[in-house]
């Protein structure tokens, strides 16, 4: 039986090595930059929306949401893994029964993402999806060891009988499984992490070829699919609830016993860790609850469009054809996505509002970004805003002589013209320092303005900050008034204003966030 697995690894082992050397001649190392991913054929580009999640919108420069902050390693062989496990053998460190084991271990668990680019960073407006999604290992981790300190006790003690009366029949749990509650949560806790150590919950970049109608070499397309794997542990909590119902009923693969959902205890389990981190209402913790909705346990996906353009996650067939998954050429084009780069050569653009043309002749509009920028045009400018009257809106605009703006800045852009390829702007590598004394706040997403904000229009032919609409669009600045108990606004139209600091010092303007007294008056600037 070795010779024939050794045999059969061989084999393996050969056509892994020969796909891993044919696609490092023509596929990027890694990638590591500022990218639009888009499906060129269906002419859908990857966004960020609300709600939790990611999905498709069409092609629009000006769309910040658009800009993936995308960076990967090289790709991975399991050749690689497989010959250190045989390095191992040589040496001794393990015995030919573990090899075999170990070996068939990493080929089942990890031979679908073979020659994939591992992701580190897949960021857009706030959200790391990269990071999130290999932070649910942990949260997984810490539901099964919740499931086995609270739930296997109660298992234990309510069928304790049936299970002892059961367990010399069943040949899967033993007497002397259930002779303690600790020998039983072991029980349970082997069918729980047998595989911990080498399943993963990772973000992964398949390159994608093409294999030409005569015949000829597969070449890379150019295009990946993003892909992911669930774990496989929450599905051994599946299991774990098929043998147990099965001892409980005798009932095999078939149990009537329904008081042990663990696949959907372990959904729940994983969310109440999330929930620890994150708000029900955050996007990270919606994200996680879409996509176990959406997900099996232990199963390959790609992150794919249906026909209305909505992205979801598309099952695909593992490496021996066990999951029961075909693909259709549909479903293929579907979950292609091309990484386009963000840079000087390839801007993004912010549009200017054409019903803000002001008195000056300039077009005025807001931006917020979770990336930080630099202007390329020349007749942009952005500006911080330290002050806004409360009754007229009018602002203090401080410009970014640099045309630098920092992640999370939320700013009023001013231009010349309202066509996007004279308001182009292009991602920095890097952080920037924040800005001070800025009044501004910003919103990455569209969203109800249930504060009523306000955001930016025009009063007397200059920028103000006035109008309260129902929603607030993604990417975009707007001005909250923020008034302490006790304290009013300050009145930047008074016609005469003293202003004193907390020290007694007079000051011309109240520039910095703090307490003033102006005329008199105790004044909160935020």
């Amino acid at each position: 039986m070795n010779k024939i697995f050794t045999l059969v690894l061989s084999v393996l082992l050969c056509m892994v090595g020969s796909a891993a050397s044919a696609q490092n001649v023509s596929t990027p190392d890694s990638l590591n930059a500022y990218y639009r991913l888009s499906n060129p054929d269906l002419n859908q580009y990857m966004t960020a929306f609300t709600e939790g999640g990611i999905g498709v919108t069409s092609a629009n420069p000006s769309n910040a949401s658009q800009v993936f902050r995308l960076s990967t390693s090289k790709l991975y062989n399991i050749s690689a893994d497989l010959a250190d496990l045989r390095s191992r053998l040589d040496k001794g460190e393990i015995d030919t029964a573990t090899y075999n084991t170990l070996s068939q271990q990493v080929l089942t668990l990890n031979i679908w993402k073979n020659g994939s680019h591992p992701v580190k960073e897949f960021r857009t407006q706030g959200a790391d999806y990269a990071l999130f999604f290999s932070r649910l290992s942990d949260y997984c981790d810490s539901a099964i060891t919740d499931f086995l300190n609270h739930e296997v006790p109660d298992i234990y003690n309510e069928y304790h009988d049936a299970l002892t009366l059961l367990a010399v029949f069943s040949g899967v749990i033993y007497p002397a499984d259930l002779a303690t509650e600790e020998a039983f949560r072991s029980w349970c806790e082997r069918y729980l992490v047998q595989w911990r150590d080498i399943t993963d919950f990772s973000l992964y970049m398949r390159p994608l070829y093409i294999t030409p109608a005569d015949g000829g070499d597969p070449y890379f397309s150019t295009s990946y699919a993003v892909e992911f794997k669930t774990p496989a542990w929450i599905g051994n909590m599946k299991n774990a609830q098929t043998y147990i119902n099965a001892i409980l009923t005798n009932n095999g693969a078939n149990p009537d016993v329904d008081t042990l959902d663990i696949w959907q205890s372990a959904v729940e389990r994983v969310l109440a860790e999330v929930a620890k981190d994150y708000t029900e209402e955050s996007e990270a913790y919606k994200l996680a609850e879409n996509l176990f909705d959406n997900t099996k346990a232990d199963m390959v996906y790609a992150l794919s469009t249906d026909e209305n353009g909505d992205l979801y996650a598309q099952p695909l067939p593992d490496a021996f054809g066990t999951n029961g998954v075909s693909l259709t050429a549909e479903q293929r084009q579907r979950l292609t996505w091309t990484p386009e780069e963000v840079n000087d050569h390839s801007p993004f653009s912010v549009a200017p509002q054409a019903s803000l043309k002001g008195d000056d002749g300039y077009y005025y509009t807001t931006l917020n970004t979770d990336f930080p920028y630099r202007v390329l045009s020349a007749d942009v400018s952005v500006y911080t805003v330290s002050a806004v009257d409360t009754t007229t809106g009018a602002t203090t605009l401080n410009a970014l002589s640099d045309g630098r703006v920092p992640a999370h800045t939320p700013v009023v852009v001013r231009s010349k013209s309202v066509d996007l390829t004279q308001n182009q702007l292009t991602p920095l590598d890097g952080d920037l320092a924040p800005t001070d004394g800025n009044v501004l706040s910003g919103t990455l997403f569209a969203r109800q303005n249930t504060n009523r904000a306000q955001t930016l229009t025009l009063a007397n032919g200059k920028p103000a900050f006035l109008e309260k609409p129902e929603t607030l669009p993604a990417n975009t600045a707007f001005y909250y008034a923020k008034i302490a108990e006790g304290l009013l606004p300050i009145p930047t139209t008074s016609a005469t204003k003293v202003v004193f600091d907390l020290q007694g010092r007079r000051v011309a303007q109240p520039n910095h966030r703090g307490i003033y007294i102006i005329n008199g008056r105790k004044v909160v600037v935020r």
